[in-house]
């Protein structure tokens, strides 16, 4: 019923039914997601196929992930849907967390700074690390702006932190390897 419903919605380009079947993309097989969000969703005409679109980017498919990442690649995103993305970094799929990255990279060089600090005062591990990563690419671009006092600090806690992890610490010896000492 619900891949018909998805067909429906497709043919018509009845944006309301269109609408409809958003509710339906995540209950059909992984093949007709994908499908869903490189054909129905793309481009996204309604906010609801948008909102639709940055929940695939999370999904359990890689094909399904990377049509919702082809279809949201080259849009102009709002503050929330980079907030929405941002706590993808929970997730450890390696291909998701590259697009994460992507996206947040093409934030304002304030709301960058933003994201990586509340990466880098988040309680998970892997959500720390990305934060780390993010920071060392952002301090690799020579077009972006140094490091903030803030970020400093923030770097300065990780280190003395008792509860820091191996793969912190190396991320963190990266950093002070091309920023001298932290």
């Amino acid at each position: 019923l619900a891949r018909c419903a998805l067909f429906a919605a497709d043919l018509s380009g009845d944006y309301d039914l269109i609408d409809r079947a958003c509710g339906y993309i995540r209950t059909v097989e992984p093949n007709f997601r994908n499908q869903a969000a490189a054909y129905l969703l793309s481009p996204p005409r309604t906010p609801l196929c948008r909102e639709t679109l940055i929940k695939l980017l999370s999904d359990g498919s890689q094909d399904t992930r990377m049509a919702a990442y082809k279809a949201l690649k080259g849009l102009k995103l709002t503050d929330d849907e980079y907030r929405i993305i941002e706590t993808y970094y929970r997730f450890k799929a390696a291909d998701l967390r590259g697009f994460v990255t992507e996206f947040m990279e093409k934030q304002s060089d304030e709301a960058l700074s933003g994201t990586i600090g509340r990466l880098l005062d988040d309680k998970k591990e892997d959500v720390r690390c990305a934060g780390l990563d993010l920071l060392a690419h952002r301090e690799a671009v020579s077009d972006k702006k140094p490091l903030t006092g803030q970020h400093i600090d923030r770097l300065r806690a990780l280190v003395s932190a008792d509860s820091v992890s191996a793969r912190e610490k190396a991320l963190l010896d990266k950093l002070r390897d091309e920023l001298g000492d932290v």
